[in-house]
């Protein structure tokens, strides 16, 4: 049986919190942010830039933390690139400078703000709060609109529009399977679990469990109504191996049973009758006309 509820927890669970990744050397930055941002957001760190390209590139956080003492890193060749790519465009870059020079050539190459060495740890986590409560409501005002234009206006907006297209595609490929979920997507996709499951969140406002569950009800309604499969045919064939199941989440999304959705539409779409040879009528007017 498909597990809607159950499935990756874990995962689940970190995806709920802001993601962010502190890239320097300086423990006691990193140290008091995993303590004291624990219950709004998940703390990682690494102290080289291929490692934390490697870890953007698969874990997609939603703010980068760079510090500018860190030694042997080109952050603004680094700023540039993460800003320019469009599978990680998403991301916020925070950057730890020690002058003013330093703030005003990060903020010229890309970064979306900066704190000052000097300045109370409180104050940063307060600020990164800020940023990560901030961060979700302007990724979606910034997708939603984008959308309605013409996708051949933005690169951006076209980018991610194949991304969920092709994430799309690739549930429609696997939709019967009863035990397709997060792993096996992110698999035939070849990205990580945790990117898919970040990415989607980010683009849909929805987990990857939902994505497909939504998939699987909604490619459903077309089948049952082709009137060429049984309830329990159609149950199989997007994915649930039992139809009663497959019938009680039906109706949680629609409010009533695979039947009464196919009688319903049909009843809608009854075609016109022929009452006399001069006059035709809808059946609906039919009936009423027959009560009066």
């Amino acid at each position: 049986m498909v597990n809607h509820s159950t499935q990756t927890e874990s995962m689940e669970l970190n995806i709920s919190k802001s993601l962010v990744l502190f890239v320097g050397q300086n423990q006691d930055i990193f140290n008091y942010l995993g303590s004291a941002f624990k219950d709004a957001g998940v703390v990682k760190s690494c102290d080289d830039e291929q490692t934390a390209w490697r870890m953007i590139w698969h874990e997609c956080p939603d703010i980068v933390l760079l510090d500018d003492a860190l030694l042997g890193f080109d952050l603004p060749a680094f700023c540039w690139k993460l800003k320019n790519n469009n599978r990680v465009c998403f991301t916020f870059i925070g950057v730890i400078v020690s002058s003013a020079q330093s703030r005003t050539k990060s903020l010229q190459v890309g970064a979306d703000f900066c704190i000052e060495r000097s300045l109370d740890l409180r104050l940063l986590l307060s600020q990164i709060r800020n940023i990560s409560r901030t961060l979700r409501s302007l990724v979606d005002s910034v997708v939603s609109s984008s959308l309605n234009k013409n996708p051949m206006e933005s690169t951006f907006v076209s980018q991610n529009d194949l991304f969920l297209r092709r994430v799309a595609s690739a549930v429609e490929q696997m939709l019967d399977d009863p035990e397709l979920n997060v792993e096996s997507l992110s698999k035939k996709l070849g990205i990580s679990a945790n990117y898919l499951y970040r990415k989607v969140k980010k683009l849909k406002g929805q987990t990857v469990i939902d994505f497909i569950f939504n998939m699987r009800i909604d490619t459903s309604t077309k089948l049952l109504l082709a009137n060429d499969m049984t309830i329990s045919e159609v149950a199989y064939n997007v994915g649930f191996n039992s139809p009663s199941y497959f019938s009680r989440r039906f109706r949680e999304k629609y409010g009533c049973s695979p039947r009464e959705y196919i009688d319903g539409v049909q009843k809608q779409t009854q075609p016109i009758i022929r009452l006399s040879t001069y006059t035709t009528v809808d059946t609906t007017m039919a009936f009423s006309q027959k009560t009066v």
